[in-house]
This record gives structure tokens, sequence and C-alpha cells, in this order.
């Protein structure tokens, strides 16, 4: 019985001391993916789809998102003609879309931009709380245009609903002249 204690502890040792083996691996670089490229061009207009991964950053900042994920200089030298002076890119995905409108160097010249369903800032978020105690938000929509990349109009629609009532509230954004995206 000794015997067979001592060899089972013997093997246990020994099974537990290989398992200790340490392996060294290289590092590993994490980089963000950028979004699939998926244009359809017709005409002077390109659509790029916005993949399900990248509509959360696209829905907070579609201007800084197109560009760091859309090269208007590449496409132009692939599709550019010498005949189209005025280039229109839609960005779409399933919670809005964004029109850019680019002249034929590149020059971001205005977009409009509409949205469903998105988070809204925090401000208009407590300004509809405290005016609206009771109220649930059932949907909203937003709306901006800009000159440029300067913020010249943006609207928020929201609809509440306290049981049987409903009421949309239209909010009026105070960001005339706001830049929404810098490099």
């Amino acid at each position: 019985m000794k015997t067979l204690i001592v060899l089972l502890l013997f093997v246990v040792a020994t099974t537990v001391g290989q398992a200790q083996e340490l392996t060294h691996l290289e590092e590993v670089k994490v980089e963000k993916a950028p979004a699939k490229r998926k244009y359809v061009k017709i005409n002077d207009r390109v659509v790029f789809k916005v993949d399900r991964a990248h509509v959360l950053e696209f829905t907070k900042n579609p201007i800084g998102f197109m560009n760091d994920h859309f090269d208007i200089q590449r496409l132009i030298a692939t599709f550019g003609n010498s005949r189209i002076n005025e280039y229109e890119v839609t960005l779409s995905s399933q919670k809005g879309f964004m029109i850019a409108n680019f002249d034929k160097k590149g020059n971001l010249l205005k977009t409009y931009q509409n949205f469903k369903d998105m988070l809204l800032p925090l401000n208009i978020r407590r300004e509809i709380y405290n005016s609206h105690k009771g109220w649930t938000m059932t949907k909203n929509n937003y709306k901006a245009i800009t000159k440029g990349e300067m913020l010249t109009k943006e609207q928020y629609r929201i609809t509440m609903q306290n049981g049987n009532r409903k009421q949309t509230v239209k909010i009026n954004g105070n960001a005339a002249g706001a830049v929404v995206a810098s490099n």
C-alpha cells in the first residue's frame, strides 16, 4: 500500500512538473480594423456602405468617420473624369446616412446628415428629462447640414409617449458655426 501511494505521488509530481513549462510567444499588435470598403458608383455619385461593427462610430461623428475611413483622393484617382466638377458620396448604415459633396480637387463642400434612433447628446437628454418627467422617448431623428466642416443647421425630432398620449418635440441645435470634425 505504501509503495502504491509513493508511486502515485511520484506520477502526480512528474505530471505537474511537466505541465509547468514556459512557452515564450512573440509580441502581438492589435490594431483597429478599417471599415470594409463597399463602393457602388453611379455616374458622379458613390455610395459607401458602413458595416455593422462601425455604426456607432459613424453615428457619433459622421464627418470624422468619413475622414478616417474614406479617401476621396483615391476615389478621384480611380473614378476621376475631367468632366466631373463635383462628387457626391453617400455613407449609409442601418441607423441613417450622410451625403457629402466634394469638388473635383477633393475639398469637402457640404454635407447632409440624417440619423434615426441614435444616442442623444447628454445636454439634450437632460433637457428632455427635466421638461418631460414621466414621459418615455420612443424614437428620435437627427438632421444636420454643414458647409465644409462647419455645422450650419442641426435639428433633433424626438417622439415622446406617456400612456396613450404622444408628443413630438423639436430641438434646434445651438451649434451654428461649430466645427464638427478636424484633422
